[in-house]
């Protein structure tokens, strides 16, 4: 395969010949002079020129629109929590030793938030989270009494929105049987537990990841500059025709 010519050269020649062909057609057909016939195509080509321009203007700018839409199709989709250890609703039989979150993309490691609280609403106390990638961990300091207990956490997604939730999983010692009337519920927790991961995730908003934004601003600009040049030589060229 041959290399160095760039992939519209085939494109170009065609063209070139085929308007070298309409010039001796058009010659041969005429009764005037050559020089008159000439003239006369050489205004039409200028038309062919002008369309090829504005065709031209009118890629870039339909480019540019594409690239905008590229960027922001990524930074319209959120992450979501794929996976938890311990599982939703998961009946364990011995004290977990971390809360792992896996999401569907990676996350920032600004401001991570795991909360862990006992069926009385008491917190737990957890270490800081951890983020490599899609994985959020944070060991936890104790062992766990039996009982249900509430994870929420809050994440940061790469586009720098936040990502919310929570799920409960119960500590049911071998042999004891699942605990009654220890307060299970599937609706979602609220009061301090809620509040504390909304307040840890409002204190690191500072640093939320804005690139996604300086990206629909570039391509904006980007489309305003095609646009103002597609208008620029669409009026340069019936200036100089009225001219003429």
């Amino acid at each position: 395969m041959e290399t160095g010519r760039r992939p519209g050269w085939p494109l170009h020649v065609s063209t070139i010949g085929y308007v070298a062909a309409a010039i001796v057609w058009r010659i041969g057909s005429q009764k005037t002079s050559p020089l008159v016939a000439t003239t006369t195509l050489y205004s039409n080509l200028g038309k062919v020129v002008e369309t090829l321009v504005r065709a031209r203007i009118l890629i870039i700018t339909a480019v540019a629109a594409l690239g905008l839409l590229a960027g922001a199709g990524p930074a319209s989709a959120h992450s979501s929590l794929v996976t938890a250890s311990p599982q939703r609703d998961a009946v364990l039989d011995q004290s977990p030793s971390s809360i792992d979150l896996t999401f569907d993309q990676d996350v920032s490691d600004r401001s991570p938030v795991i909360v862990l609280s006992d069926s009385a609403g008491r917190d737990i106390e957890v270490s800081q989270p951890s983020v490599s990638g899609p994985f959020v961990t944070a060991p936890i300091s104790s062992e766990l009494e039996p009982g249900v207990f509430t994870v929420s956490f809050g994440v940061d997604s790469a586009d720098g929105d936040p990502v919310t939730g929570d799920f409960t999983f119960e500590v049911v010692p071998e042999g004891t049987g699942q605990l009654d009337g220890q307060g299970r519920t599937d609706a979602p927790p609220t009061g301090p537990v809620l509040a504390d991961v909304s307040a840890a995730m409002h204190n690191g908003s500072d640093g939320l990841n804005c690139g996604w934004l300086w990206g629909s601003i570039a391509g904006a600009i980007m489309l305003l500059a095609a646009g103002i040049g597609m208008f620029y030589v669409i009026g340069a060229r019936k200036a100089r025709n009225n001219d003429i």
